[in-house]
């Protein structure tokens, strides 16, 4: 049985928040075979089921929110899932995008390599999310996100943060300040030739460039899964 339309927390495992240019809030859930979301325009106080069925037969979603009503999110279908022994962690990733307010979605388009943790630029109305491939850190622009085709807005323009990367967890934190700078953090194993431990870089062209991976950790201890946020311009 599906719960009512104005039920909250449609979800069991995952969630992910996001919040759009209007204040509005979005809620994504793992609810067994399906991603749930649910909307807010309460501050978080209150939520309505926008969409039960987001996404089916997936795993690990992640979502940003642009302009008001605008809601972008990826996800795993097709049963893929996190899987240790291979840091991009994903089968079959898949974009989409909704227009209004997270009730329909667009067709999925393939986003093979993304790694989720997407970010969207209110400045420039850019979507970014890190991709991995063959031991090369890539951050995804999606410089046209809010064209009205999906599908040319949902194909992105890539950029090389580091290579030679040997990812330890299933995927790098990515944040943009109020300057449109770009920020990554990931961790390393030290099999690909850097040191293991956390690394980070930073763009200040849109993500077009990288500043070259400095490491953040200074000591021996096995640190990983590290998580990234911005205040400031360059802070």
């Amino acid at each position: 049985t599906l719960p009512p339309d104005n039920a909250p927390g449609s979800g069991f495992s995952d969630p992910d928040f996001a919040i759009d240019a209007a204040g509005s809030v979005y809620l994504s859930e793992i609810n067994l075979a399906n991603v749930a979301v649910s909307k807010s325009t309460t501050s978080g106080r209150s939520y309505t089921l926008q969409n039960f069925f987001a996404q089916t037969i997936t795993d690990r979603q992640w979502t940003a929110a642009g302009p008001a009503d605008v809601l972008f999110i990826v996800g795993n279908p097709d049963e893929g899932g996190t899987v240790p022994t291979d840091p991009v962690g994903h089968e079959q990733h898949t974009i989409y995008r909704s227009t209004d307010g997270g009730k329909v979605y667009s067709a999925g388009v393939d986003d093979n390599g993304g790694l989720g943790d997407i970010v969207f630029d209110q400045a420039s109305a850019t979507l970014y999310e890190a991709h991995f491939a063959d031991g090369n850190l890539q951050i995804a622009a999606f410089r046209k996100a809010l064209d009205p085709i999906a599908q040319v807005a949902l194909t992105p323009e890539m950029s090389t943060v580091a290579s030679g990367v040997s990812l330890l967890s299933h995927w790098p934190a990515i944040d943009v300040d109020s300057k449109g700078n770009v920020y990554i953090a990931w961790d390393e194993s030290g099999g690909g030739g850097r040191a293991a431990g956390i690394w980070y870089s930073y763009s200040t062209t849109g993500g077009r460039t990288w500043a070259a991976p400095t490491r953040v950790d200074p000591d021996e201890r096995t640190d990983i899964w590290p998580w990234i946020a911005v205040g400031d311009a360059g802070k």
